[in-house]
């Protein structure tokens, strides 16, 4: 259970890059191409965990692909943490290469906002601290998951697991400091 929110983060930062107009995308393993980006700062040891548990499997003689494993494994981090059982199919195929919507290709603006700084208006990959109940609506919708039960399963995910600040900041530090906005 102490690693299941790092599991599940993987899990859905795998699968959450998805471009539903273009049918590309989603939980395809190319998230080991998008380690490097800020939004997925904290993710290497959930990933170098499961090389471990990859390669174990291998040696069982059972070749799973990476969008397969980081599935189950985040299917398994929900049960862990007392959540329901999710069955998970396998053979998906890993995404080597593009097509696959990148950060720039979902950071268009969704929803019906007017302005671009309201709290509603979606304009980043992944949903953005700042957004409202309307904000999540639209952020979700754009990837087929609008439904209410959705977005509160989706949301409340983030009680799992440790904080992981973009500037560095420790759980709890309210001052900003020079050496965490390098």
């Amino acid at each position: 259970p102490e690693r299941a929110g790092g599991y599940l983060r993987l899990a859905f930062h795998d699968a959450i890059a998805r471009d539903t107009a273009r049918g590309i995308g989603g939980a395809d393993g190319s998230i080991l191409l998008e380690i490097q980006y800020p939004e997925n700062r904290g993710l290497e040891l959930p990933l170098e965990q499961l090389r471990l548990i990859k390669a174990e499997v291998a040696n069982q003689g059972l070749e799973l692909s990476w969008a397969d494993v980081i599935a189950v494994a985040g299917a398994q981090a929900v049960e862990s943490a007392g959540g329901p059982t999710i069955a998970v199919r396998l053979g998906r195929r890993d995404a080597l290469d593009p097509p696959r919507p990148t950060p720039r290709d979902l950071s268009r603006t969704y929803g019906p906002a007017t302005s671009a700084l309201s709290r509603a208006t979606v304009s980043r990959a992944l949903p953005e601290a700042g957004l409202d109940a309307d904000g999540l609506t639209n952020f979700y919708a754009r990837v087929g998951l609008g439904a209410p039960e959705d977005i509160v399963a989706l949301s409340g995910a983030h009680t799992l697991g440790r904080h992981v600040s973009l500037l560095g900041l420790e759980k709890g530090q309210s001052e900003f400091s020079r050496p965490c906005l390098k």
